[in-house]
């Protein structure tokens, strides 16, 4: 794991305020390791390394583990860990499993290139397989469909020509556009008949944007020309 989980309530425990502050630290030691090989808080078949060993790995002496503390407690050659977060490391296994099956699966029915790798003739994913891969990355639908045409026509490619998964691609449009599309100025789902307004957020019409022109105009004397006589 890479967070270490320490409710405020064993700091506030009588094992934790009754140690010595060398048997604190030690034990806050023990769970970084723990916690990093997700060991469940049980170190195995430790009793016999060495000071050296405990040190480079642990970052603690022998003379300090095998301490007598009510934070640890040694059941023959195994060390457990008093309060170590071992329902919160289940979790995080559960999800990373779960990740990991969810990406194997739609690596299985979309095989897209590797980044940078040519496309060759290798059959891009329908439009449908492309929305499905953005399923956990919030972006809309209709936003998707609209990039999907611009890197479908490209053959699965970047602006700059390089192979990308679609899933990448996408996210980084979507990072730089997405401000547009909410406030449907985007040329991808900006209204028909209207353009971009540079009198405010909201798109208007034509005829909007050209009686603002208009009023924009200083008033002053306008000359108008009749005609003269004719020449004879």
């Amino acid at each position: 794991m890479e967070w270490l989980n320490i409710h405020s309530s064993i700091l506030d425990s009588e094992e934790f305020i009754g140690c010595e502050p060398t048997d604190r630290a030690t034990w806050l030691c023990l769970m970084r390791y723990c916690s990093g090989q997700e060991n469940g808080g049980i170190i195995v078949n430790c009793k016999d390394w060495s000071d050296r060993r405990w040190q480079q790995t642990v970052r603690i002496t022998a003379v300090e583990v095998g301490r007598i503390c009510p934070l640890w407690k040694w059941s023959g050659s195994d060390l457990a860990v008093k309060f170590y977060p071992a329902d919160k490391e289940l979790e995080v296994k559960a999800k990373r499993s779960r990740i990991s099956l969810i990406n194997a699966q739609r690596d299985a029915v979309f095989p897209f290139p590797s980044e940078g790798e040519s496309t060759g003739e290798t059959e891009l994913p329908t439009l449908e397989q492309a929305i499905a891969s953005l399923l956990t990355c919030a972006i809309p639908n209709d936003f998707a469909a609209y990039v999907y045409g611009d890197w479908s026509s490209r053959q699965g490619k970047d602006a700059s020509g390089v192979a990308c998964v679609f899933l990448r691609y996408a996210k980084k449009r979507w990072e730089r556009e997405k401000v547009d599309w909410a406030a449907k100025t985007h040329k991808g789902n900006k209204p028909p008949g209207q353009i971009l307004n540079r009198y405010g957020p909201h798109p208007i019409t034509k005829d909007e944007a050209f009686e603002k022109a208009l009023n924009a105009i200083p008033d002053g004397p306008r000359i108008i020309h009749e005609p003269g006589p004719m020449p004879s």
